[in-house]
Parts: C-alpha cells; sequence; structure tokens
C-alpha cells in the first residue's frame, strides 16, 4: 500500500539551481522600484536606480538612472547617465549621456551633454546639448 511512493531525498545542488529565479544582470547596489508602486516625493542618492512603476517628485543622483517601459516618472530628474524605455514627464538633466529608447514618452525640457534617440521615441520639449 506505502510502497508505491518514492522517498523524497534532500535535493542535489543542480536540482535547487533548476528552480533559481534569473534576474537581469544588474551592478551590485542597484536598487529598484517594482511596477506595481507608487512613490511620491523626492530620491537622491549616489547609486543606481532602476523603476519599473510610478513616481511622483524629484530624482537627483549620483549613479544612473534607468526608466523602464512600464514606469511612468513625473518631475525634475537628474543623474550620470539616464535611460528612458518608459514615460518621462518634467526636466531631465543626464551629466554624462542620455538614452531614450524607441518605446519611450518624453515630455519636457531635456539637458544633456551627449544624447542618443532611437526611432519611434515620442519626444516633446527642448533639448539642450550643453557639453558639460
Amino acid at each position: 500500500m506505502f510502497g508505491r511512493f518514492k522517498k523524497k531525498g534532500i535535493p542535489k545542488e543542480e536540482d535547487e539551481a533548476a528552480f533559481t529565479l534569473q534576474l537581469p544582470k544588474v551592478k551590485e547596489g542597484t536598487s529598484f522600484l517594482g511596477a506595481t508602486l507608487l512613490i511620491s516625493g523626492k530620491i537622491t542618492g549616489e547609486g543606481d536606480v532602476q523603476i519599473l512603476g510610478r513616481h511622483e517628485g524629484s530624482i537627483d543622483l549620483e549613479g544612473d538612472l534607468s526608466i523602464q517601459e512600464t514606469a511612468v516618472v513625473s518631475g525634475q530628474v537628474a543623474a550620470r547617465f539616464i535611460s528612458v524605455s518608459g514615460t518621462m514627464e518634467g526636466d531631465l538633466r543626464a551629466r554624462k549621456k542620455l538614452s531614450i529608447q524607441h518605446t519611450a514618452r518624453v515630455t519636457g525640457t531635456i539637458t544633456a551633454p551627449t544624447a542618443m534617440v532611437e526611432e519611434g521615441a515620442f519626444v516633446e520639449g527642448k533639448l539642450e546639448m550643453d557639453g558639460s
């Protein structure tokens, strides 16, 4: 009666690896704002941030900022390198480089020494190439 059930042993390391969640590779110390979150207020810091949800307010980072395809950001934003795949409304200032992907919708004043805008991106506003 009980012989037909196999006794489960301790999983082997290779078995456990099959159940590990594969996350995208990001730099250590990167912070995430999840897709289901809405944050209102000021975000500041030295590290990198990836936004997948909504943020209303200012962002001032020494590190890099990635506004993912699912993200909606409104306010004043400044960071070293900024990549936009989602929606951004407000002033955007990249200290080193700005990348606007084809899925992006950007409205406002953009300031960057170097900028790349992919074909298909929606950009409305003013672009200032300051060179600093």
